[in-house]
């Protein structure tokens, strides 16, 4: 199979052709400082709180995502976008579903304002789109 793709087909792409690095590196710092550091509770009095639950592991998944989509592109691997947008992808819809539960959680919510939750979901969706669409090419 490997016969008919040329050299240039089959060598790794060095992350200064444009495999994003510095996306992924600030997403997982941010997504990772809310998900393991900033103490974030998984309940409250009456036990554990579904609704905190799935944010902080959506908030813990979607780093570990981007920590591997980091690496990725730092090994220069040819769709290293193409993973990036996927993670991205996989933290918009995370996002997405802990902001729609918060809001139909009449007894809890998750301590973010649903407009600032927005934000960062059409901001995410736009970035996963884009590399998304960049890593197909």
């Amino acid at each position: 199979m490997d016969a008919h793709r040329s050299p240039a087909d089959r060598r790794p792409t060095a992350p200064s052709e444009g495999a994003d690095v510095l996306g992924p590196v600030l997403s997982a710092l941010i997504f990772g400082y809310f998900g393991f550091l900033a103490g974030l509770s998984t309940g409250d009095a009456s036990g554990t709180v579904p609704l905190y639950l799935v944010t902080v592991w959506v908030l813990r998944a979607s780093a570990i995502l981007f920590v591997a989509a980091a690496v990725v592109a730092m090994l220069g691997i040819r769709r290293a976008t193409l993973i990036s947008g996927l993670a991205c992808a996989a933290a918009t819809l995370g996002l997405l579903v802990v902001t729609v539960w918060s809001v139909a959680d009449q007894e809890r919510d998750i301590a973010i304002h649903p407009l600032i939750m927005a934000i960062c979901i059409v901001w995410n969706g736009y970035c996963a789109g884009r590399a998304i669409r960049d890593g197909l090419r």
